[in-house]
């Protein structure tokens, strides 16, 4: 039975609109496939729902609003994109225009953890401290209520350890 969990697993992974089919060969082993085979039961599989952890899952990601800015986003790091460095330190910034009207807080949200960013940081922060791995980040603009009035889309990035000369990666 353990041996047949990793094949479910992978089955799991597929599309919602992918088949798959069960059958028992004549030694008794069960097989899954996306292919019929003779004697084979197409079953029918529930996939998970997103859970708010998930990268896929956020208020900003759906509807990214600048408000009442006419530009708001993350220019740096680029989503996807692999950072090579020694250093748990991640250099943010932000394209923001025009600057932060009065009363507006930006706050940077990295892996559902929102970090208030000091005024006198303006657009360009540097992050202290980031696990290595991989995160996802947006940011937001607080009214003087506190209301989120503007957002940017999410960035994923992944900060991993330099490869060493002669290694592959």
């Amino acid at each position: 039975m353990i041996r047949i969990l990793p094949v479910v697993i992978f089955f799991m992974s597929i599309g919602a609109s992918a088949q798959v089919f069960k059958w028992v060969d004549a030694d008794g082993r069960t097989h899954f496939s996306d292919r019929r085979e003779p004697d084979a039961q197409a079953i029918g599989l529930k996939l998970p729902k997103p859970v708010a952890g998930d990268p896929t899952v956020s208020p900003t990601a759906a509807a990214p609003k600048p408000g009442p800015y006419s530009a708001f986003e993350i220019l740096s790091p680029e989503t996807n994109k692999t950072l090579r460095q020694p250093e748990d330190t991640v250099a943010v910034s932000l394209l923001l225009d025009p600057p932060l009207m009065d009363g507006h807080k930006i706050e940077l949200v990295l892996d559902d953890v929102a970090i208030p960013v000091e005024k006198s940081a303006g657009t360009q922060l540097n992050l202290q401290g980031i696990s290595f791995g991989s995160h996802r980040a947006y940011a937001q603009i607080r009214d003087p209520q506190g209301a989120v009035i503007a957002g940017t889309p999410i960035v994923i990035f992944h900060l991993r350890k330099p490869i060493p000369p002669g290694v592959l990666p």
